[in-house]
């Protein structure tokens, strides 16, 4: 798709902010060349892999303003040397409200929405809300001038009805319907994994629609369509063991959990009852379905 990244695409596809679009943007600007990612081996028996990102100073003019924000919640401001994702910048979480603003907002002044869909989504969801709460101040005086109980019943039911179709009022412009049919044609291709492995990977296709694929949940089957292709170990991802599909594909399953874990530790006690932003996390990140928690 013409000027989409792959966590544009991923919010284009469902309207919404998924944690495998987030990853899907971290594995993106890995391999850019803004930084590596290094396996660290899971120490006894009961032990975690960790993964530790290298910094690699570059300059970030071209960036989109929500991949920038990515970086801050990897680095910090301040751009750390190196991280390892069991131990982000204490203010990681913070960003996660930063990055998925930036992006309802750079696809909706880029004319792909015509209105943030966060912002359609809460207007119509405080309406039904209003709607629900008249009720108790409206309807027992319509009960009492003998209208029934269809005057608070009626305003209840309604609201209900907002609240539910809140959900599906975001509406993607002309412009977001025609980039929508790019996308959902990648992502059929993808899904098919029938192509010619020794061709994708002389074009080095592979690294450039990985980060995609992350994002439509569609990691495993893309992986594995390359099992049989001879391809080397990537500049940007470091790992103990050769190229392998299988195990590169659990590997990143594992680092959008690792991600998940990561993010949601640094959590401020005092938001820590309203639950993390990446619910469902803990099943891969979305890696292996169109799963994913989301905002």
């Amino acid at each position: 798709p013409k000027s989409l990244s792959p966590g544009e695409v991923g919010v284009l596809i469902d309207e919404k902010v998924h944690l495998q679009d987030i990853t899907a943007v971290v594995i993106d600007l890995a391999r850019r060349g803004f930084f590596t990612i290094t396996e660290i081996p899971k120490k006894g028996l009961f032990g975690k892999i960790d993964y530790e990102l290298k910094f690699k100073p570059k300059s970030e003019t071209g960036l989109k303003e929500f991949e920038t924000s990515v970086l801050d919640l990897l680095f910090g401001v301040a751009r750390k040397s190196s991280v390892k994702l069991n131990s982000l910048p204490k203010n990681a979480y913070q960003h996660l409200s930063k990055i998925h603003q930036h992006l309802y907002q750079h696809l909706t002044q880029t004319g792909y929405f015509s209105g943030n869909p966060k912002t359609v989504r809460t207007v119509y969801l405080v309406i039904g809300i209003v709607f629900i709460v008249s009720s108790f101040f409206v309807g027992p005086m319509l009960l009492a001038l003998g209208s029934g109980a269809g005057g608070f019943v009626g305003p209840i039911v309604s609201g209900l009805i907002i609240i539910v179709f809140s959900f599906f009022m975001p509406a993607r412009s002309a412009q977001g319907r025609r980039a929508l049919s790019e996308v959902v044609g990648l992502k059929e291709w993808v899904k098919l994994g029938a192509w010619r492995e020794k061709i994708h990977e002389k074009l080095n296709l592979f690294e450039e629609i990985l980060p995609y694929a992350i994002a439509f949940g569609l990691t495993q089957k893309f992986i594995q369509a390359f099992k049989a292709a001879d391809i080397k170990n990537l500049s940007w991802y470091h790992s103990s063991h050769p190229f392998n599909a299988v195990y590169f594909s659990n590997s990143m399953t594992n680092f959008g959990s690792s991600l998940n874990s990561g993010i949601a530790a640094t959590q401020p006690k005092s938001s820590s009852s309203g639950g993390s932003g990446f619910s469902g996390g803990s099943s891969g990140g979305g890696f292996g379905g169109g799963g994913g928690g989301s905002w």
